[in-house]
């Protein structure tokens, strides 16, 4: 006799797996309906102006009528309206956005987006040499080192300002992630300075811990040239930073001094002669500086009656950056007349 048995279950398999798999189908036809809102900056400071896009992959926006909501009050709607823009409130504040979406074929969708306000200052400055009390900011040469910090300002949902040392910092230098340079409490980083006539960006995400405050902030910065100044060196008064040698100098007494300071080049000490070359020339003949630390320092002795002028030039080559040197020119008047 022959049995059916088998087949019957065979059947029932197939129905079995046909179900599930229709099941499957509509639960992904379901998630390709999905909305996104997008901030335009994601991290705003107190007073910026946002823009918020609507888009999808799978409802024509432009037939659908779109409404925009901003902290509970209407902000824009109408038919096809993708874009509108909102204004961050004050530092900690909240930027509540909501959209409803009705598709052409009469379909409802709906979604939301909370903006932190909050502030992140990136501040720079170069591992570079400048002369001691010198006042200003230093300036990167070609590939000089760089650091920069974070300075967060990012309030926590209980209403303070979270510590620096707590929060999670993402580091980028252009678009690579400075992974090792990155973590929890790392608002500091050293990164490679920018190239000859380049400029270079570094930008910063910050998190609080449990991710729900984030903000962001970035710096571009430019290589400068590395400058050469001049300055008499006084028996009694030491090196005169207050008055820098312009293009001519007048030779006051028998014998002078003259220091160069090699402004903005990556090094420590301007004496570190195993790092810079110092090459004197008077009137295009070179000369000798000074020995060992010296170097970058000059003694002028004006030995006859005469008068007249002289060009006294100096170049610095950085020989552990090649891309870094700077030249020089000071015209020396001489004689009984100055």
């Amino acid at each position: 006799m022959m049995s059916y048995t088998t087949p019957k279950k065979v059947s029932l398999t197939v129905i079995v797996g046909f179900l599930l798999m229709s099941s499957l189908a509509q639960a992904q036809v379901a998630g390709f309906d999905s909305i996104e809102i997008v901030a335009s900056p994601g991290n705003p400071r107190a007073g910026q102006q946002v823009l918020l896009r609507v888009q999808s992959v799978s409802i024509d926006l432009d037939r659908a009528t779109i409404s925009w909501t901003v902290n509970g009050k209407r902000a824009a709607s109408g038919v096809g309206v993708k874009n509108t823009t909102a204004t961050a409130g004050a530092l900690g504040s909240r930027l509540q956005v909501g959209v409803e979406i009705t598709a052409s074929s009469g379909d409802r969708f709906s979604e939301n987006l909370t903006i932190s306000v909050s502030s992140v200052d990136v501040l720079w400055q170069a591992v570079s040499y400048v002369p001691p009390l010198y006042r200003g900011k230093t300036l990167p040469a070609a590939e000089a080192p760089l650091l920069v910090a974070a300075i967060p300002h990012l309030i926590g949902n209980s209403g303070k300002e979270a510590a620096p040392g707590t929060l999670i910092y993402t580091w980028r230098r252009g678009t690579t992630v400075l992974g090792n340079q990155s973590g929890r409490g790392k608002n500091t980083v050293l990164v490679d300075g920018p190239k000859l006539n380049d400029s270079v960006r570094v930008s910063v995400e910050v998190a609080t811990a449990d991710g729900t405050v984030t903000g962001s902030g970035a710096t571009v910065i430019t290589a400068a040239t590395p400058r050469i100044v001049f300055y008499e060196d006084s028996p009694l008064l030491g090196i005169r930073f207050e008055e820098a040698l312009q293009k001519q100098f007048a030779l006051k007494t028998a014998e002078t001094r003259i220091v160069s300071i090699p402004y903005f080049m990556s090094v420590g000490r301007k004496s570190d002669t195993a790092t810079l070359r110092y090459q004197w020339s008077l009137n295009g003949s070179a000369v000798n500086s000074e020995e060992g630390g010296n170097a970058g320092s000059i003694t002028l002795r004006q030995v006859t009656e005469d008068t007249g002028t002289a060009t006294l030039a100096l170049s610095i080559q950085n020989l552990k950056r090649i891309l870094q040197s700077a030249s020089a020119n000071l015209t020396i008047f001489f004689g009984s007349g100055n």
